[in-house]
């Protein structure tokens, strides 16, 4: 059964490609199949990766829904 991980924060600059870039190598680095897709306007973690960002022929803007969708939060429970 596949698992999918999440990393968003509309804050830059907090750490959020580290932590995908680390994570996806810890999974990778324990036999897992891991996919690191990088929707982030700089690219940073598919820099991380080895891509060079100057050669991409492909953007993620096609592939994305509509922005009009509505926003979706969750409450999560937090232990006292």
């Amino acid at each position: 059964m596949a698992q999918v991980y999440t990393l968003a924060n509309a804050k830059g600059g907090c750490g959020n490609s580290t932590v995908a870039l680390n994570l996806a190598v810890c999974f990778a680095r324990t036999g897992y199949r891991t996919l690191a897709v990088d929707l982030d306007q700089q690219g940073n973690l598919s820099a991380a990766l080895g891509t060079d960002l100057n050669d991409l022929k492909l953007q993620s803007r096609p592939i994305l829904p509509a922005p009009r969708l509505p926003l979706l939060l969750w409450k999560i429970p937090w232990p006292k």
